[in-house]
């Protein structure tokens, strides 16, 4: 009772006395940011910081819990330890030095407009010398990956505008316009051909590297 905390212990030597001295094995946890994006990482209990403060000794048997924080236009995609799958907090008990990795994935926003080009039809036919941009109104969009998953989905608008947000930094994607009537999931389309059967049809799909 004589001396508490940490700090130096003075004895008053007016009796028999025994003190006893405990130590405790410390160990290091180090928190490296990995990725495009931006962020943070917390600890509780408190030591890690990170921004400034990424490493932190804490007592052997301390569970420590890592809480990420992305900055606007990031997420957390995932920690390097096994015993912290997805993108939740991750939970480290110190029985002895680790290291944690938390990536950061940075997001942009896509956007486009979606358009066909019109030629007129008169008397002697279609006239190539006057074609017109025309808005595709309310046709499905798909954001797709090279290998044809679908990511998103989405339609575009009245003036034939489309966004898709969380699209990840310096990933290869594709835009794909789908005219379609009925089910988006099994379209039916029908073509009308008013222009005395010399009609030209042209689908054009963009790759884009964001």
């Amino acid at each position: 009772a004589d001396c508490p905390g940490t700090g130096t212990c003075t004895v008053m030597m007016d009796a028999d006395k025994s003190v006893t001295a405990t130590f405790t094995q410390m160990y290091s946890l180090t928190v490296t940011k990995d990725g495009l994006g931006t962020g943070t990482v917390t600890s509780t209990p408190t030591g890690i910081d990170c921004g400034a403060t990424c490493s932190a000794s804490y007592s052997m048997g301390t569970s420590i819990t890592l809480t990420a924080i992305p900055m606007a236009g990031s997420v957390l995609s995932g920690w390097s330890d096994a015993g912290c799958p997805g993108t939740g907090t991750c939970m480290v008990t110190m029985d002895r030095d680790k290291g944690i990795t938390a990536t950061f994935t940075a997001f942009v926003t896509l956007s486009g407009t979606a358009t066909y080009t019109r030629y007129p039809v008169g008397d002697k036919g279609i006239n190539y010398a006057a074609p017109s941009e025309k808005p595709i109104r309310g046709a499905v969009v798909e954001l797709q990956d090279l290998s044809g998953t679908v990511l998103a989905t989405g339609h575009t608008t009245a003036t034939g505008g489309y966004s898709f947000s969380a699209v990840p930094v310096n990933s290869t994607v594709r835009v794909v316009v789908k005219a379609a009537m009925g089910s988006p999931t099994s379209p039916h389309v029908k073509v009308v051909d008013n222009t005395r059967n010399r009609a030209l049809y042209a689908v054009h799909l963009d790759v884009v590297t964001k």
